[in-house]
């Protein structure tokens, strides 16, 4: 889940997730990462990666992620969407010398749109992407349900969320099936991948450091419903803990 580890999660947390009307705002900042894969013998990895951030009245990036907002009206906003895909395997760092022998998974990157509603403190988000890169022809959705929990006079937030996230069979198959080649390359079991759920729970929790700046901490633990066979895998969830510093201009 390399993508997902590097950028994804990052965007997600230090970029927060509330579409209250911002002026334009730019950010830099550095984020620390660990993640545990469920791909089986991948130990865990960690990463210190530089963060930048633009957030325009309608254009926005964070990362990797780049956002168009097709409408700007509250409480209810469309935007299209391009961020990378939640997904990554390197044969080259696995212990087992099976899974050494599969085929490498690759980044690949999603576009579609995204609609964001929100009341108050709380804010529901759902997305249809799609594979524009041709690495799978996937298609993903989810739906996101947060809160943010907010003290002024410490200057502390937290966000608590909860969503649901669907890969079709495509996608599926690529990052977690074995071919008929990389079975008898590798002796494990072929496997075929079918669509698949999963539930992903996060807290966010982020402090200002002056009026410019902020830490976060994070952590998103991710399950999938339904067990997957595949002979590639020895957990059927992931976690990602993220630590940031962030300067707003």
């Amino acid at each position: 889940m390399k993508s997902m580890t590097l950028w994804t999660a990052i965007a997600l947390i230090i970029s927060g997730k509330f579409i209250a009307a911002q002026a334009t705002e730019f950010e830099l900042g550095v984020g620390m990462v660990h993640v545990a894969t469920p791909y089986k013998s991948i130990a865990s990895e960690q990463f210190v990666l530089p963060w930048i951030a633009y957030q325009g009245e309608r254009f926005s990036f964070q990362g990797l992620e780049a956002g168009y907002r097709l409408t700007n009206e509250h409480p209810i906003q469309m935007s299209a969407k391009l961020a990378p895909a939640a997904g990554y395997f390197d044969p080259s760092k696995a212990k087992d010398p099976a899974i050494g022998a599969l085929d490498k998974r690759r980044f690949s990157y999603l576009a579609g749109v995204e609609l964001a509603y929100q009341r108050g403190n709380y804010q529901t988000r759902a997305s249809l992407m799609t594979d524009i890169t041709s690495t799978h022809h996937g298609i993903t959705s989810a739906i996101t349900v947060g809160r943010a929990f907010q003290w002024e006079s410490l200057g502390l937030v937290v966000m608590p969320e909860l969503s649901l996230h669907y890969w079709d069979t495509k996608i599926s198959n690529y990052y977690f099936g074995i071919s008929e080649a990389e079975a008898s390359r590798s002796g494990l079991n072929s496997y075929q991948a079918n669509s698949r759920f999963r539930v992903q729970s996060g807290i966010t929790v982020m402090k200002a450091t002056s009026a410019n700046s902020k830490l976060i901490i994070s952590s998103q633990f991710a399950r999938f419903i339904g067990e997957h066979q595949s002979a590639m895998l020895d957990s059927q969830s992931f976690y990602t803990l993220v630590a940031g510093w962030v300067y707003r201009f």
